[in-house]
C-alpha cells in the first residue's frame, strides 16, 4: 500500500519506530488506525488496535512493546493505554482505562525506564503528568496548574531532563499568547521557564 492514501480525514497523529520500522499512528473519522514501514515508501495495510472511537492519541516503544494512549470521543475524555509486542495483538484489547480525561493534547514517552504520560486536564486549566514502569498501573505524579487554559503540549527528554512545551491562550479561543516550558529530572518535581 502506498501511503497516505488521499481519503484521510485526519483528526490526530504520530510517526514512532518500533522494532526497525516506521509506525504512523492516526485517528481517521474517529477510529486509530495504524501502518507499518520498512523504508518510508511502502506501509502495511492498516490495523485496528481498538474498538473505541478516539480523538487524541500519543505511541511511543518502551521494553521492545509499542503503547498506545489515547483519549475518547465520550464527554469526559478518558484516556486508555493498550500495548502489543507485535503491532497486531494488543492487551487489553481497548486498553487500561486512567483515571484521567483530556480534551486538548495528550503525549506519552519513554523516560528513565519508566512511560511518561502528560495531557491537558479536562478544564483546561493544567497539565497532568502520570509514569507507569509497567504500562498498566498510572499513578498520578504531577497536576501542574494554571489559571489560563492550555490547548497543546510536547514532550521531550533532553540532556538528562524531561522538557514540556505548552502554550498558553488568554481568553481560550484564539491563537497562543505566549509559550512556556517545565522541566524535570525525574517527572515528578518540575520547574517552569517562559519561552
Amino acid at each position: 500500500m502506498s501511503f497516505p492514501k488521499k481519503s484521510l480525514s485526519l483528526e490526530d497523529f504520530e510517526l514512532t519506530s518500533f522494532k526497525e520500522n516506521l509506525c504512523l499512528a492516526y485517528i481517521d473519522k474517529g477510529a486509530i488506525k495504524l501502518v507499518f514501514s520498512k523504508d518510508g515508501k511502502s506501509w502495511t495495510s492498516e490495523t485496528d488496535p481498538c474498538t473505541l472511537n478516539a480523538k487524541r492519541l500519543s505511541v511511543t516503544e518502551f521494553n521492545d512493546k509499542l503503547y498506545l494512549a489515547y483519549a475518547t470521543t465520550n464527554q469526559n475524555g478518558d484516556i486508555y493505554v493498550t500495548c502489543s509486542d507485535n503491532g497486531q495483538d494488543w492487551s487489553p484489547s481497548n486498553g487500561q482505562k486512567t483515571t484521567w480525561g483530556t480534551h486538548d493534547s495528550l503525549k506519552l514517552i519513554p523516560f528513565k525506564n519508566k512511560l511518561i504520560l502528560a495531557h491537558i486536564h479536562t478544564q483546561g486549566n493544567s497539565i497532568e503528568i502520570g509514569s507507569s514502569s509497567d504500562g498498566k498501573q498510572w499513578p498520578l505524579d504531577t497536576h501542574f496548574p494554571t489559571n489560563l487554559p492550555r490547548k497543546q503540549l510536547s514532550m521531550q527528554p533532553f540532556k538528562d531532563e524531561l522538557q514540556i512545551t505548552y502554550d498558553l491562550n488568554s481568553n481560550g479561543n484564539g491563537p497562543s499568547t505566549t509559550q512556556h516550558m517545565i522541566k524535570s529530572t525525574d517527572g515528578k518535581k518540575w520547574v517552569t521557564s517562559k519561552l
